[in-house]
C-alpha cells in the first residue's frame, strides 16, 4: 500500500545514501582512495557479467516502491531487455497505482543529486539516476506514460537540471 504521504526528494536521497553505504560494505576495493565510486556500469563479481545498473535494480526500485510495483516493474524490464512481447497483466496492475509517476519523479530528481555527491564521496554515483530514468523508458516502451525527458520537456523548462551521460561523464573525467 502506498502511504498517504508520499516521500520527498530528500528522503529519497538519504535512502539512497544508505544503500550506498552498504555497497561499499560489500565492496570496499572501490573506495580504497575515497575517489572512486560505483557507476552504473561497474561489473558485478559472480553475476553472470551484469553490470550494477542491472543487478541492483530491484534493490534500488525497493527503495521507492512497494514489492508488487516492483514485481511488475521487473516484469516489463525483463521483457524490454528481451525484446518480447510486453506483459499486459503488469501493465495494466501499473496503470492503477496512484502516484506512480510522481514517485518516481520525485526519487529521479533526489538520484540526479547524486550525480554529484553521495554521503560521504563528493564524486557520487549515476547508479541511482540511470535506474530511474530507464524505469522512465520502461513505462514509456510499455505506454503507460507520455515522455518527461523529451526535447519538449528540455525545452519548456531548460534548467530542469537534466544531464546527459557525456556531462555525467565529464564530472568525474
Amino acid at each position: 500500500m502506498i502511504p498517504t504521504a508520499l516521500p520527498d526528494a530528500e528522503t529519497y536521497r538519504h535512502r539512497f545514501a544508505a544503500f550506498y553505504e552498504e555497497l561499499a560494505l560489500v565492496y570496499p576495493e572501490v573506495f580504497v582512495d575515497g575517489t572512486r565510486r560505483i557507476g552504473s556500469t561497474f561489473p558485478i563479481a559472480g553475476a553472470g557479467g551484469l553490470d550494477a545498473q542491472t543487478f541492483y535494480m530491484k534493490p534500488i526500485l525497493s527503495l521507492v516502491f512497494d514489492d508488487e510495483v516492483v514485481v511488475d516493474l521487473m516484469a516489463l524490464a525483463r521483457a524490454v531487455q528481451r525484446q518480447g512481447a510486453l506483459p499486459d497483466a503488469p501493465r495494466r496492475r501499473l496503470e492503477r497505482v496512484p502516484n506512480l509517476r510522481r514517485l518516481l519523479m520525485t526519487a529521479t530528481e533526489a538520484a540526479m543529486t547524486l550525480t554529484v555527491q553521495v554521503g560521504r564521496w563528493e564524486s557520487g554515483t549515476d547508479l541511482f539516476a540511470n535506474v530511474l530514468v530507464n524505469t522512465e523508458a520502461i513505462l514509456q516502451i510499455s505506454g503507460l506514460t507520455a515522455a518527461v525527458f523529451s526535447a519538449e520537456a528540455l525545452e519548456a523548462e531548460p534548467d530542469a537540471g537534466l544531464m546527459d551521460q557525456a556531462a555525467i561523464d565529464a564530472l568525474f573525467a
